[in-house]
């Protein structure tokens, strides 16, 4: 007659059953330490390979989420206002959490309900924000399925654009605009501008100070899997406005502005361009 005894680890048959059996109790408790390790190892890992969407799920609706971006949110902006060495590690850790309510949204259904997403980016802005700081969702209309995020900290900036698009099934960040990511823009206050006409990702900016000066900076950007082609750009004209008429686009702004009252101009200057022959050029200008 044989024995048949179960060891944590390894089964034993035969004349060794008594000895199987003295040393499964003495490696029982490893065992089961090993045992309880692996489980941990594992759900680590499942953690790590989820979706990054999946895992900032939570990030929509939380109060822990909301005021840590706040404080985030404010350190960027008073390295900002003390005009010291900006740090884009700072910059990241603050958009970061914005990207995972904006992904929280878009991979639950929201492409559709931008208004709902939006009033809960609103919800992340600090208690008294200025009217310059602001968080705001819109569809790329040239090219379906991508997004945009603005996110503007301050009147002074810094601001940045985060685009989204479907990836595998689930929307992820796909390319970010700030001065980090090219110097060449002007990250004081942003504003994304789509351009009528053009089928291609191309797109405008408008940058500069919102103030009683009017300090604009306009330029034109492709995107594309390399990152930005900046196509066009006027930079820091004073007592600049703009508007769309049709597909055209209008500049006005100052070319000789008062050397006593900076304010007063006395040349005023207008430009017009479009997005025609698959580019972008002047059509007009008296």
């Amino acid at each position: 007659m044989t024995t048949r005894e179960r060891l944590p680890c390894h089964s034993s048959t035969g004349h060794w059953s008594l000895i199987a059996g003295r040393l499964g109790n003495m490696l029982r408790p490893f065992c089961e330490r090993f045992r309880r390790t692996v489980a941990v190892a594992l759900l680590c890992a499942a953690c790590l390979a989820a979706p990054r969407w999946l895992v900032a799920q939570d990030q929509a609706t939380s109060p822990p989420w909301r005021e840590e971006f706040r404080q985030r949110s404010a350190a960027v902006v008073a390295d900002r206002e003390a005009e010291v060495e900006e740090s884009s590690v700072k910059l990241e850790a603050a958009l970061s959490i914005l990207d995972g309510v904006v992904l929280a949204g878009l991979n639950s259904g929201q492409t559709s309900d931008l208004a709902g997403l939006n009033q809960t980016l609103r919800e992340y802005l600090a208690a008294g924000s200025p009217l310059a700081e602001e968080y705001s969702l819109q569809p790329f209309q040239a090219t379906p399925g991508l997004f945009v995020l603005t996110a503007n900290f301050s009147p002074i900036g810094p601001g940045a654009l985060r685009f989204y698009a479907r990836h595998a099934g689930n929307f992820r960040l796909v390319s970010s605009l700030t001065r980090f990511a090219d110097s060449r823009l002007d990250d004081s206050f942003i504003r994304f501008v789509p351009i009528p006409e053009a089928w291609q990702a191309v797109f405008l900016t408008v940058s500069g100070r919102t103030d009683r000066w009017r300090t604009g900076t306009f330029a034109v950007w492709r995107l594309s899997e390399g990152g930005f082609s900046l196509l066009w750009e006027r930079e820091a004209l004073p007592l600049s406005e703009y508007r769309w008429q049709g597909n055209r686009f209008i500049l006005d702004y100052c070319a000789e502005t008062d050397e006593q009252k900076a304010s007063v101009c006395r040349r005023p200057a207008h430009e017009v361009y479009a997005w025609t022959d698959n580019r972008w050029q002047e059509v007009s200008s008296p």
